[in-house]
């Protein structure tokens, strides 16, 4: 009998041990969970300096998060409506690539690999302990009524949208230990 309390009291702090030993893995999503990169990424600031200044531009975007055992996910959709000069628009997803692979650099960022998928243009980078995805969608063409209202594009413009996504994950555990990589499907 007295063998049966013993194991009983020795199985009830082993699960206890576990219980908290699990409880330390968990990481949640906070403002030091983000690079700095992502903390200041902003799709408008990026895609500002290929607009035609003459028109407007409006956008929008959301942000998510989830944490889990060992890692953070956080994700970074953005979308801009603008004008720009036909001339301008061959290349302009290539261009805005290498905008954000400055920016990543300047951030201290180590880009990792360069890719074009069946998505658009890809572009994965660790920085500090996060790794990331920058993945920049086709340019498509949208109502020039939508980005200026009932004023007339000069000849020769034309009004298109963009969608930029970041996915970052970030995690405690050394590099060799990690097993997670940024991904845009749903965290939950």
């Amino acid at each position: 009998m007295k063998f049966a309390r013993w194991a009983f009291a020795f199985l009830f702090v082993l699960a206890l041990a576990l219980l908290a030993a699990d409880a330390f893995a968990q990481v949640y999503a906070t403002e030091k969970t983000r690079s700095e990169f992502l903390n200041s990424f902003s799709a408008h600031d990026v895609l500002s300096r290929f607009r035609d200044n003459k028109y407007g531009a409006h956008g929008g975007g959301s942000a998510d998060s989830g944490g889990g055992r060992d890692f953070v996910g956080q994700r970074v959709n953005s979308w801009t409506a603008f004008v720009i000069n036909d001339e301008a628009r061959p290349g302009l997803p290539s261009k805005i690539r290498e905008d954000i692979s400055a920016r990543l650099l300047k951030a201290g960022a180590r880009i990792i690999e360069q890719t074009q998928s069946s998505e658009g243009l890809e572009t994965r980078y660790e920085l500090g302990k996060s790794r990331g995805l920058v993945l920049i969608l086709p340019l498509y063409v949208v109502n020039p009524k939508d980005v200026v209202g009932a004023r007339r594009l000069c000849p020769g413009d034309t009004a298109v949208g963009m969608s930029i996504r970041v996915a970052e994950t970030w995690s405690p555990l050394p590099a060799d230990q990690r097993q997670d990589q940024p991904h845009f499907r749903p965290l939950w």
